[in-house]
């Protein structure tokens, strides 16, 4: 009887019977915090831990915070040692290199002492990367994997360029010919020539980031990289001394490019040059080359140095396409010569755009006058959007009524207008340019941060639909609003200084001007105090107005262009004609 209750008895099954694949599996849904506190179950399940490539597709050695020297050296040598045991399943790598990270890896190389330091995870993976020390303490990256390796992102803090060669030497960014997203951020020291050298054995690299903050980049090194880039889309270039920009165009597959000057000093005396209009103190600009040269699926632009362009130079510039329709930005736009007439800006429109692309969006950010005044020529026609963001000078409101009027005659198409900071004359009350007053069919209107103190009736109101008058000096809502039928959206209010108390809707506000416009749908006030009885009447008298109070102690938001829900460019098609 007791055989055949043996016999029958299902033998069990422990988790030691388990094949280390399923032991790997199930270590790897713990995590790798609880996994490594299992590690010290067995030399099995360490091995099992450390073989798992779902958990050592992601590592990241960065210096923690708030820890002493001795505890950073413990840190940096168990991650070490783990690198040097997991380094051919990792895809993804972060590496942050400070000299204390340095210090600490040079120390634990020497000897045995990252064998006994970090628990079981430094104690099992020094057996390996302790053979591979040798004398360099990043010997731990020659673990990596070449046909693993997809992403690397590398920050070093080294201030002498000897450890940032050896470094480069260590890592030999050469061999990971299967790269495809590489960031490098090479703050102190130079970044040297081998690591720039062996960007154009990359092939596969598809998005590139290199900011050398302090120093330029080795001569000639990322332009001769450029034509082996074939599947490179992102490139984000920041550093000293800038290569030309007519030399990304090589790029085949180029879908964003950054270009920005990291010196501080260059930075300053382009936009000081330019603001005094003194050009003889300006750097050599960079011929920035018609956009039609780079390559057609280029998307966004963005380029942060002194350029010029047919008889004119900026210090910013941004590009963005979605074809047919382009947007272009320009930062302090003036004139090179001083004396241009009032023909550059659709010269340098011309100079600049593709031939079958079509302007939708134009940002002129402290722009002069005389360099952005129109005169002939079709690039403007199918304008939709115009931004002007305050001006260089002070510019009396004849001069700015003179060159709006001409840019209005042109960009017949125009719906959206927002003027800040151009309406200022030191106190001096100011009025709409009669130029605005006079055009009919603009549907989204701002004036911010100027002087207005009032506004005239005319033509701009009748197919006005969104309007924002905030930041000016108007005591009161104008009168003249009462005569926009369309207008859906209103905002006003306060600048919003200290000095000044918020300013209260009155009873002939309401009546004779928010309840006589039968489209208005949305309020929104900055700065302003609404009694709680004019609110019940505006409540009652037009139920689908709604009021937005932003606070009666504060007024605009910093940065704030407006708020106008500005309609984003059709998908493709033909451009529409213009009337």
């Amino acid at each position: 009887m007791g055989g055949c209750l043996s016999a029958s008895t299902p033998r069990t099954c422990s988790v030691g019977d388990l094949p280390d694949d399923v032991i790997a599996r199930i270590l790897s849904l713990c995590g790798r915090r609880s996994g490594m506190a299992l590690t010290l179950v067995c030399r099995r399940w360490r091995r099992a831990f450390f073989c798992e490539p779902a958990l050592w597709r992601q590592v990241a050695i960065v210096p923690a915070e708030g820890l002493g020297p001795q505890q950073q050296a413990e840190r940096s040598a168990t991650q070490a040692a783990v690198l040097a045991r997991v380094g051919a399943a990792v895809h993804e790598l972060c590496l942050v290199v400070t000299p204390a990270l340095a210090a600490a890896l040079a120390h634990s190389s020497g000897g045995s002492g990252s064998s006994r330091q970090g628990g079981s995870g430094g104690s099992d993976g020094s057996h390996k990367g302790g053979g591979d020390s040798g004398g360099s303490c990043w010997a731990c990256l020659q673990a990596l994997c070449p046909e693993a390796l997809a992403e690397l992102r590398l920050t070093t803090c080294l201030p002498s360029p000897s450890d940032v060669q050896q470094l480069a030497d260590s890592l030999d960014l050469a061999r990971f010919s299967r790269l495809q997203l590489l960031e490098m951020h090479i703050r102190l020291a130079p970044m040297p020539a081998s690591l720039a050298a062996a960007l154009g054995q990359l092939p596969r690299l598809q998005r590139l980031t290199v900011h050398s903050f302090s120093h330029a980049l080795p001569p000639g090194a990322l332009p001769a990289a450029c034509p082996a880039l074939r599947r490179l889309a992102r490139l984000e270039l920041r550093c000293q001394s800038l290569p030309p920009t007519e030399a990304f165009t090589a790029l085949d597959r180029l879908q964003r490019l950054h270009l920005a000057d990291s010196d501080p000093a260059a930075a300053a005396a382009a936009v000081g040059a330019s603001t005094r209009g003194d050009a003889g103190q300006q750097p050599l600009p960079d011929c920035l080359p018609n956009l039609a040269a780079f390559p057609p699926s280029l998307r966004h632009l963005t380029i942060s140095r002194q350029l010029a362009v047919a008889g004119a130079s900026f210090h910013t510039f941004s590009y963005r396409a979605r074809p047919p329709w382009v947007t272009l930005s320009f930062g302090g736009l003036r004139c090179a010569d001083g004396a241009g007439g009032g023909a550059q800006l659709t010269h340098l429109l011309a100079a600049l755009l593709p031939p079958r692309a079509a302007l939708y969006c134009l940002e002129l950010s402290e722009p002069d006058l005389v360099a952005a005044g129109p005169a002939g020529g079709c690039q403007l026609g199918a304008l939709r959007v115009l931004r002007v963001l305050g001006l260089r000078r002070r510019t009396p409101l004849a001069a700015l009524d003179a060159w709006l009027r001409s840019l209005l005659s042109q960009a017949l198409a125009l719906d959206t207008l927002v003027l800040s900071r151009c309406l200022n004359s030191d106190g001096v009350p100011q009025g709409l340019p009669p130029a605005l007053v006079e055009r009919a069919g603009i549907a989204r209107l701002a004036l911010l941060h100027n002087s207005l103190a009032s506004l005239q009736p005319g033509p701009w109101l009748a197919a006005l639909r969104e309007l924002c008058i905030a930041g000016n000096d108007l005591e009161s809502l104008p009168a003249a609003l009462a005569g926009a039928p369309c207008l859906e959206r209103l905002l006003a209010g306060r600048r919003g200084r200290l000095d000044e108390p918020p300013l209260t809707l009155t009873w002939r506000e309401a009546d004779q001007v928010l309840l006589r416009m039968p489209s208005l749908r949305q309020l929104e006030l900055y700065g302003t105090v609404v009694p709680p009885r004019i609110r019940q009447h505006l409540r009652a008298a037009a139920p689908q107005l709604q009021v937005c109070l932003h606070g009666a102690q504060w007024g605009l938001p910093d940065g704030w262009s407006g708020g106008l829900s500005e309609p984003a460019p059709p998908d493709g098609g033909l451009v529409p004609a213009v009337p």
